[in-house]
């Protein structure tokens, strides 16, 4: 995504009303250096607040303008589901004019992806299916491949609410216990 300075300051002062805080965000935003002038590092611990504040606006116009039930936003990734996809056809390009117009914002054209919830819609490292969700296979394989002791537990969070979370679990724990033991 592309991150205009001056649109992103513009949503800052509008979503905290009192100059001062504002102003302040402003020193955050111009703290950083990209080198073509183009979007926030990920790294940046205010990333994450400036990409939900810039991206309200569009929240708001899909939920309320668009009246589109089944819209959700992680970040910069977001997910509508709609039986038609004509609705779903025309939905998109009036997104693509709001984010040109008003965030200075273009989506790139690889990951736009339409597809029946029957195969399973690949989002956030997960797999999402009706009634149920795995963990995408490459997000296993990573997780299992960087299993310590120490991370167990966080992969047992990225687990919970997935259909295979008893089995992960206790493989997880195996392969901790198993490491654990080869290095000492």
């Amino acid at each position: 995504m592309r991150f205009e300075d001056i649109v992103t300051l513009e949503y800052i002062y509008k979503a905290w009303k009192d100059f001062r805080i504002g102003k302040e965000k402003k020193k955050d935003v111009q703290s950083f250096s990209v080198s073509d002038d183009t979007g926030l590092p990920i790294g940046n611990l205010t990333s994450q607040l400036f990409a939900n504040v810039y991206m309200h606006e569009l929240d708001r116009y899909v939920k309320h303008s668009l009246k589109q039930r089944w819209y959700v936003r992680y970040a910069d990734d977001f997910l509508m589901l709609n039986d038609s996809t004509d609705e779903l056809t025309t939905t998109l390009k009036d997104i693509e004019f709001f984010l040109r117009q008003n965030l200075k914002l273009h989506l790139h054209p690889k990951k736009i992806i339409l597809r029946k919830s029957t195969w399973g819609i690949d989002w956030l490292g997960r797999v999402l299916l009706p009634g149920y969700e795995v963990l995408r296979p490459s997000t296993r394989r990573r997780m299992f491949r960087r299993l310590t002791n120490k991370t167990v537990q966080s992969y047992h969070g990225l687990l919970q609410g997935t259909a295979r979370h008893s089995i992960d679990s206790n493989i997880l724990q195996t392969l901790a216990m198993i490491r654990e033991n080869d290095t000492i």
